[in-house]
């Protein structure tokens, strides 16, 4: 999916990795799955709430909710906003079986970052055991020490 991501429209969006027809993000989520699903898209409603009204989220969502190319979208989108309380904090907590990497646990936290072109949203992966830990610290070990851009920023392309 990373390879064809420049050419696909949302390619680099978490919703294409977690909803696509592939069900990338399911194949790698062993149990669990409804759960994460759910939290990556609560985290995604909340992120994305002050961009909604803009051409580009529209542009996003009619391609999200195409049954064919995003079948289970929809489904998670509602209940996902039928679900929703007011959040204190927007900590999200995963806990899953990876197909490779076994049991994880670890939170999310979104670190908002002010810039001339407007907010710049990154996240932060704190693990919460050993295991995670190890995990994280091996993956960090095979990525590369450079600054990878995936995704245009701050233009994005409506196709």
């Amino acid at each position: 999916m990373i390879e064809t991501a420049g050419q696909a429209p949302a390619g680099y969006n978490i919703m294409r990795i977690t909803f696509n027809r592939d069900l990338i993000g399911r194949t790698h989520v062993s149990d669990n799955w409804d759960a994460y699903a759910i939290a990556t898209m609560t985290s995604y409603r909340a992120t994305t709430l002050r961009y909604r009204a803009k051409p580009y989220f529209r542009y996003l969502l009619k391609i999200f909710h195409d049954p064919l190319e995003y079948p289970l979208f929809d489904r998670f989108w509602k209940q996902v906003s039928s679900l929703e309380a007011d959040r204190a904090t927007e900590t999200d907590y995963f806990q899953y079986r990876h197909e490779t990497y076994g049991q994880i646990h670890y939170l999310t936290v979104p670190i908002i970052t002010i810039t001339a072109f407007g907010e710049l949203f990154l996240t932060v992966y704190q693990p919460l055991d050993d295991h995670t830990t190890e995990i994280f610290a091996q993956i960090n070990k095979e990525a590369s020490k450079e600054i990878i851009m995936l995704a245009p920023w701050p233009e994005k392309r409506i196709s």
